[in-house]
């Protein structure tokens, strides 16, 4: 492994002593089965070099393949769904519409006439 498969983390800045690091790594193989040995081994910049730390063995599989969605089904399920709503919403329109035709008068009676009472003008008891 080298600093180009690094994801996350550094191979040429480590932290402090008895610090914990992570690395994430990028195996170029990903999509077949396989096992990867981690070790460890330090320079310092004297260039001494530390003996290989204790070795970890990591087995990768393959992941498995995600079904492949139908796109058509989506946007025929989109497109009707739309669609209904849309002639809902004229329906629902056109009876607003209707309902306020019928109180404007459509009977010969004007908007406001039913409350206009003239019994009980000023001009009366003035």
């Amino acid at each position: 492994m080298t600093q180009s498969n690094i994801v996350e983390g550094s191979l040429t800045s480590p932290l402090t002593a008895y610090s914990q690091e992570r690395l994430v790594l990028s195996v170029p193989w990903a999509n077949e089965d396989g096992t990867l040995v981690f070790g460890i081994q330090s320079v310092d910049a004297a260039n001494n070099t530390s003996p290989l730390s204790n070795l970890v063995t990591a087995r990768l599989q393959k992941p498995e393949e995600l079904p492949k969605s139908n796109d058509t089904v989506i946007y025929i399920i989109v497109g009707l769904s739309v669609g209904v709503l849309i002639i809902a919403i004229i329906v629902i329109s056109i009876i607003i519409v209707s309902k306020k035709k019928g109180k404007n008068g459509k009977n010969g009676v004007t908007k406001g006439a039913a409350y206009a009472n003239n019994a009980y003008s000023k001009n009366e008891y003035a």
